[in-house]
């Protein structure tokens, strides 16, 4: 709810200034690369990685132009990342020990809001080439893990960790080209590199679990440029 009244009042604000063609709406989504801790497939007792798989992205651009190439823009977007619990059951239990091992998991869910400076450069009348900086805040929900192995002695072994979640400060860089359809309509393709420093505090850890989540957004997307 939130961040749609933060949207609203943004295109309210955009819509006052009454400049012909230099407001505009983007709707894209696309494959989601997870990076870094997020990806990581460590799992000792000092360390566990996110175990995340390539992932889908979704998200809403509202942007204004004030010239020919510089503007401002505002961005919301979510981030899905299923767990990958082969590697994870793996990485848990030694091969050939164990008669039965099962891991099951929710998804990563990511959660941005962001806003800076967005540029563009007119290559000809049909293209463009377009780049944002942003910065804002990312809320991230780790996911719920179960862990359990029945051994060749039937031997029963549970472990768990509960989803927790964390709301830091993140950058975003992004960089992509646009196809002018019309004066209206545009289709865009971009490439979207995000990372924050996500802390997570568990209820079986002693301190909280420190995570250096990065990911790159491949989008497709349709733009509306406003008269």
């Amino acid at each position: 709810m939130r961040k749609t009244l933060v949207l609203i009042g943004f295109l309210f604000v955009m819509f006052n200034l009454q400049a012909q063609n230099n407001l505009f709406l983007r709707f894209q989504g696309g494959p989601s690369l997870p990076l870094s801790d997020l990806a990581s497939k460590i799992y000792t007792i000092d360390e566990c990685g996110g175990f995340a798989k390539l992932g889908f992205h979704r998200g809403v651009d509202i942007g204004y132009f004030f010239n020919k190439n510089i503007g401002i823009g505002l961005m919301t977007s979510k981030n899905f990342h299923s767990v990958d619990t082969k590697s994870w059951e793996k990485e848990a239990f030694e091969p050939g020990i164990d008669s039965i091992v099962e891991v099951t998991s929710d998804k990563w869910l990511m959660n941005y809001l962001m806003g800076g400076i967005i540029f563009r450069y007119p290559i000809n009348d049909k293209f463009q080439i377009n780049a944002r900086i942003f910065a804002g805040v990312l809320n991230t929900t780790s996911p719920e893990v179960e862990i359990y192995a029945l051994e060749f002695n039937q031997t029963e072994i549970y472990l768990g960790r509960e989803s927790a979640k964390s709301s830091v400060f993140q950058y975003t860089l992004a960089c992509g080209i646009e196809y002018l359809l019309n004066n209206s309509i545009a289709f865009s393709l971009m490439a979207n590199y995000s990372s924050g420093r996500n802390k997570f505090e568990y209820m079986q850890a002693l301190e909280k679990d420190v995570q250096q989540n990065s990911v790159i957004n491949f989008s497709g997307g349709v733009v509306y440029y406003f008269f």
